[in-house]
């Protein structure tokens, strides 16, 4: 089993992956619904490195070259 980490850990975490993110946007985040899966047990709050790799991961923005995504888009409407 993974180790787990509290808010602040898990901030420490996520800074030290180039993802620089306060213990009280985590909390924030959490009430919204939004940011890494995380576990609650009892009335505490935990997070699996994993969960916040898969996170990280999430983040990532990857660009298409537009002139590409054209050509696809073609093609595929051609064989439509």
């Amino acid at each position: 089993m993974s180790q787990l980490l509290n808010t602040t850990e898990s901030a420490n975490y996520l800074k030290s992956k180039g993802f620089p993110v306060r213990p009280k946007t985590l909390e924030a985040w959490r009430c919204m619904g939004k940011g890494p899966k995380y576990l609650k047990i009892s009335r505490r709050v935990f997070y699996r490195p994993e969960f916040l790799d898969e996170f990280l991961r999430g983040v990532e923005v990857l660009t298409i070259d537009p002139s590409q995504q054209a050509v696809r888009r073609r093609k595929a409407n051609d064989v439509a």
